[in-house]
């Protein structure tokens, strides 16, 4: 495992942060209205295009290691870009699993023209499987999915339905114009939707891979997203841990700075071996998806890493900032409502704990003989 970066990697570190500097963030939550705000921070879309951020696992796009990085800028930046559905779980499966179908769709997508959604990322233990079924020479997908991101914003649904013909289930793209969308709100104040799928008709072609392929997809998909959550949360934490020391270095209470009692330096300090766990766990998730072994397990635990200790920093920073934390116009209270909300994307800390739980017996196996 490495955590020196080469020198394109910093390179690559410092424009994407200058980029996530230069934009206006968008606010995500109004006192007057809590349905205003929750637009996606847009104007750094097409600048990631130019820089092949968005043609992540193509041979001149980012590998996985840069990607990871983006998306720790990301994190830090406190951003709200529809990296993770649209790249991670829409174009990547798409080039790695698709047709040459596909290859339209997704160079759109790196070309920064269109964007792309899922219906596996969100609270999908929350929704009932979607259905695909065969009607003659077409197919049809009916269901319902809840919370998915940038619905609005998307052309394309990477949809997961089960389909009782093939025995499994099978990953579909299918065109959002055919669905109905309702409006919901994130924890974090983003625009969510709810996706109706009444009998959407589609064809072979917009099979992803091979029908029955459904569930070996989402895993390759759900490695790669919960890594690059990872990363994403690794920033914010970072980003809050850094405000929050600057803080109590400055504010000064009954004549000294709030840096200098017991109690506040080691609640930092605590954050401060979160992080640190949180960095060790995602880049020990990289070196074992580059390497192609343990990946499912690694990453599974960079995802708990940041779902427990990324909260745990979250309240720290929001208490060591006392009254100014729970102002919605300040930094820190972006990063809380950030590290909140990632940490329910792909499972709460205690789903993955039980998943870790179930995947030790096959890692001990595996380490004695």
């Amino acid at each position: 495992m490495r955590f020196a970066e080469t020198a394109e990697q910093d390179e690559l570190r410092a424009t994407v942060r200058r980029l996530f500097d230069s934009v206006t963030v968008q606010p995500l939550l109004s006192v007057g209205d809590p349905w205003a705000g929750g637009e996606p921070d847009l104007e750094a879309w097409s600048p990631l295009a130019d820089i092949g951020v968005l043609s992540a696992g193509s041979t001149s796009g980012p590998a996985l290691a840069e990607l990871v990085i983006v998306f720790e800028e990301l994190g830090r930046s406190s951003l709200h870009l529809p990296l993770l559905t649209s790249v991670v779980c829409g174009s990547m499966p798409l080039r790695q699993f698709g047709g040459v179908q596909h290859r339209e769709l997704v160079a759109a997508v790196e070309n920064g023209e269109t964007r792309l959604t899922s219906s596996v990322i969100g609270q999908p233990f929350l929704d009932r499987p979607l259905e695909l079924d065969q009607q003659g020479s077409s197919l049809r997908l009916s269901g319902q999915a809840n919370l998915v991101l940038d619905a609005a914003g998307s052309t394309a649904i990477v949809a997961l339905g089960t389909d009782a013909d093939a025995n499994g289930s099978t990953m579909v793209v299918a065109p959002l114009a055919d669905t109905t969308i309702q409006a919901q709100k994130g924890t974090d104040g983003l625009e969510l939707g709810r996706v109706d799928f009444a009998g959407v008709e589609i064809s072979e072609n917009n099979v992803v891979g091979q029908r029955g392929q459904g569930q070996e997809i989402w895993a390759w998909v759900r490695n790669r997203a919960r890594l690059c959550l990872a990363a994403t949360m690794l920033g914010s934490s970072v980003a809050a841990l850094d405000l929050t020391a600057n803080y109590v270095r400055e504010r000064e209470q009954f004549g000294k700075p709030l840096a200098a009692f017991q109690a506040v330096s080691q609640r930092a300090a605590d954050s401060y071996v979160d992080v640190e766990g949180m960095k060790l766990a995602t880049w020990n998730a990289v070196t074992a998806l580059e390497a192609g072994r343990e990946a499912e397990r690694s990453a599974t635990i960079a995802a708990f890493w940041a779902s427990e200790a990324g909260q745990r920093v979250a309240h720290s920073a929001q208490h060591l900032h006392g009254g100014i934390g729970v102002d919605i116009s300040y930094p820190v209270h972006r990063h809380f409502l950030n590290l909140k909300q990632n940490a329910m994307l792909l499972g709460p800390p205690s789903l993955l704990l039980e998943e870790i739980g179930e995947l030790l017996p096959e890692y001990l196996a595996e380490s004695t003989t």
